[in-house]
């Protein structure tokens, strides 16, 4: 099964498979750069992965931005590296501060969270 997802950073998104879900959610409102003090943790906007691969995700996710200094293409390449050494190819990574997708992707395969208060993570898996 194929699930259809258009997210747009610091804006609403709305998932194309079921045209009711909303997901509010803009880090920047909460207080600009106070934020990053207070999310030391990932925060999961949107996830249809088990618990166990999600959580996997966003561990390694954090150190991947923690390891490469902010420099998100090298991290979404390390990060995309690894999701390929434990569950196979076709991952996509995006990560950043400041985008809008429109994607298709497997079924148990999505994950959207921030770490560190306002770098987005969106991680997919296409065949």
């Amino acid at each position: 099964r194929f699930g259809k997802v258009e997210l747009t950073f610091g804006q609403n998104a709305k998932m194309a498979d079921d045209g009711e879900t909303v997901i509010k959610f803009n880090p920047l409102v909460a207080g600009g750069d106070e934020i990053r003090k207070n999310f030391n943790y990932s925060l999961t906007v949107k996830t249809d992965m088990n618990d166990e691969m999600a959580t996997d995700a966003q561990e390694v996710a954090v150190t991947c931005i923690e390891k490469s200094k902010n420099n998100y293409e090298q991290a979404s390449k390390m990060l995309q590296d690894e999701l390929t050494k434990k569950y196979g190819g076709g991952w996509q990574v995006v990560m950043g501060e400041g985008f809008g997708m429109e994607i298709t992707h497997d079924h148990g395969s999505l994950l959207y969270c921030y770490s560190a208060g306002q770098v987005a993570v969106l991680v997919w898996k296409c065949n």
